[in-house]
């Protein structure tokens, strides 16, 4: 069985017929995981704008979010590491999609190889602002579900909680000792 990544789809984005054309490669793409994969990950950014509310998501591309349903539903397993313009997902892919959602990273084995799989939103120094953005969207979404300050302190006890940087820099460390 096969391992599928793919990122940056970013639809939404396009004209209607580019549009189009990136949902018929999407399809091509979910047929071929059909054939031969048992695992999907998605390096964020599917959707060029995301933005959930707890009982409404948007409204277009209900047709890619059917056919990721349709490939857990035949086994398939979905990974979704989110992206910078997915700072505002929050549970739906996980509740209503069956996918693995995860915020920076994704360390996964394949092929007796370990894979570290990253958007890479936040690792270049000039991210510090998006990574500030984010630790506040972190802590909005911590309050919302009851864990005020959760990721505030993590972040003060362990600088890594939130930055892919450190955490890829700590892996290369430990990798090369």
């Amino acid at each position: 069985m096969a391992l599928y990544i793919f990122s940056d789809a970013h639809l939404g984005c396009g004209s209607e017929p580019q549009e189009a054309e990136k949902i018929a490669r999407i399809r091509e793409l979910f047929e071929l995981i059909k054939q031969d994969g048992d695992h999907l990950v998605i390096l964020g950014d599917l959707f060029d704008f995301w933005f959930e509310y707890k009982h409404a998501i948007p409204k277009e591309h209900t047709d890619v979010l059917l056919m990721l349903r349709e490939l857990i539903q035949r086994g398939i397993q979905i990974d979704y590491v989110s992206g910078n313009h997915d700072f505002w997902m929050d549970d739906y892919f996980e509740r209503q999609i069956g996918a693995h959602l995860h915020r920076d990273h994704l360390e996964v084995e394949y092929a007796g190889q370990r894979l570290f799989l990253t958007p890479g939103d936040g690792i270049a120094r000039a991210d510090r602002g998006y990574r500030v953005l984010k630790r506040i969207r972190t802590g909005l979404r911590e309050v919302r579900r009851g864990q005020a300050g959760a990721g505030f302190r993590r972040g003060r006890d362990r600088a890594s909680a939130y930055s892919p940087a450190e955490a890829i820099r700590k892996r290369c460390l430990h990798q090369h000792r």
